[in-house]
């Protein structure tokens, strides 16, 4: 297979719940998909996901199941019908902790009724 370069970055978009984007250029020649290799050690990427023929991967927190506060390194290799490309540039990225903003918490309310067999929970946000 051809040497495949592939140059990597990593999006957030800033909302209430940060969501980032892992966005990749395209590799040149006869590529039929990507697979991204990540881990928490250096060196080491026993995780990957196949995402076919996208240089972009849509919230990779929830596609991946990256965890909070633990930093990951990602990878990108192509493949075709040949094999499969060497890893891209390996980047760093620490998902962050999710904090509720103080004025969008949740209000959950519990009645006790007065006979034992009902209760009543109400959730509003």
């Amino acid at each position: 297979m051809k040497r495949l370069l592939i140059i990597l970055f990593i999006l957030v978009m800033a909302s209430v719940a940060s969501a980032a984007t892992l966005k990749w250029d395209a590799s040149t020649g006869d590529v039929d998909g990507y697979i991204v290799y990540y881990g928490t050690i250096a060196g080491e990427y026993p995780h990957y996901k196949n995402v076919v023929n996208v240089t972009e991967l849509l919230n990779m927190e929830a596609v991946l199941h990256l965890h909070s506060e633990i930093q990951y390194f990602l990878g990108i290799a192509a493949y075709n019908s040949t094999g499969e490309s060497g890893l891209s540039n390996i980047i760093t990225y620490t998902r962050p902790a999710y904090v509720i903003p103080e004025d969008n918490l949740p209000t959950i309310v519990i009645e006790i009724p007065e006979t034992p067999d009902q209760l009543i929970l109400d959730f509003t946000h």
